[in-house]
């Protein structure tokens, strides 16, 4: 993939960047940012309180994908424990003492 020319990069993560949804996102692109703008990964890290590893996925991505890519990276979660019954079980009890404390609160 060919990469886009230092400047147009540049303008186009400071556009996109107040556009991101999320302090995350935001942060991937702050990262790639101040990289373009010639500081170390190491200074970068230690300034957004990031770990290296993280920095240098986001770059990795960058430069594979680039920014479009940066939007896609999603945390890594575990998956759910609780089988789908237990889920609906579940929601069906939260919903049941919500409207009693409703039931109660009326009622007083």
């Amino acid at each position: 993939m060919e990469q886009p020319s230092l400047l147009d990069t540049h303008m186009s993560l400071i556009e996109v960047r107040r556009l991101g949804k999320t302090p995350r996102i935001k942060i991937h692109y702050l990262a790639i940012d101040h990289l373009l703008g010639g500081k170390n990964k190491v200074d970068i890290a230690r300034y957004l309180k990031v770990t290296r590893g993280s920095l240098n996925k986001w770059v990795n991505t960058y430069l594979e994908f680039g920014t479009h890519g940066l939007k896609d990276i999603s945390p890594l979660r575990r998956p759910s424990k609780l089988t789908a019954s237990q889920i609906e079980k579940i929601t069906a009890y939260v919903i049941n003492i919500r409207l009693l404390i409703t039931e109660a609160v009326y009622k007083h």
